[in-house]
């Protein structure tokens, strides 16, 4: 009770015994605005002076990450630094947010070639109205049947020919309930990124993709 009392959260009286009541819903949120708006303003300066990160040195660096919003998130990040090129394949529709739909609409408007595949028809269906800009077509070169078996690819991502991220439906410790992993790259000195650019331009764009 004291600490929630030092951060605002809770009232005291001074008496015998002392007495707590729930501070005020308005003040509390002001207290908390408040203290973490000074975190995140120290925080600021401190990153501001570390200065970028330097160039990886030969071979490119690739990236582990886990949960649906974590991948979800760098899928956006690698769209909006796009500028010529993005080849994107999605198995599932919960990886399909709104905000990669826009991610990727926005990409269009500004004069990327993006071009989505899906084996699913519900998320080539809103891959089209969410992105008009975009080449719609079937694709099955990694997988058999959907929804997709536990430990198959979720989504295929690659932008500009260097840029790659590759997920995977992965269980979690609740019955029924997955996740996603994946591993990404923005350097194509990755030999993943050789590996893939064929397969997936082949997959995407070839003849064996209809629309």
């Amino acid at each position: 009770m004291e600490g929630l009392a030092d951060r605002g959260l809770v009232d005291v009286q001074e008496s015998s015994p002392r007495r707590f009541r729930a501070a005020d819903p308005g003040d509390a949120v002001e207290a908390l605005e408040r203290r973490f708006g000074d975190r995140l303003d120290r925080l600021e300066s401190l990153l501001a002076d570390l200065g970028p990160p330097e160039e990886p040195d030969g071979e490119g660096d690739v990236w582990v990450m886990e949960g649906e919003d974590a991948v979800g998130d760098r899928m956006v990040g690698l769209l909006e630094d796009a500028t010529g090129e993005v080849l994107v394949a999605v198995a599932v529709e919960d990886l399909l947010t709104e905000d990669l739909l826009d991610a990727l609409a926005a990409a269009a408007d500004r004069g990327v070639d993006v071009t989505a595949g899906s084996p699913a028809e519900s998320v080539r269906e809103r891959l089209r109205a969410g992105v008009p800009g975009a080449t719609v077509v079937e694709t099955w070169t990694w997988w058999e049947e959907v929804p997709i078996r536990e430990g198959a690819v979720s989504s295929i991502l690659m932008a500009d020919g260097d840029a790659l991220l590759v997920s995977a439906s992965a269980a979690t410790g609740l019955p029924g309930v997955r996740t996603h992993r994946a591993v990404w790259t923005d350097s194509d000195a990755a030999p993943l990124v050789g590996m893939m650019r064929p397969l997936l331009a082949q997959a995407i764009t070839g003849p064996a993709a209809s629309a």
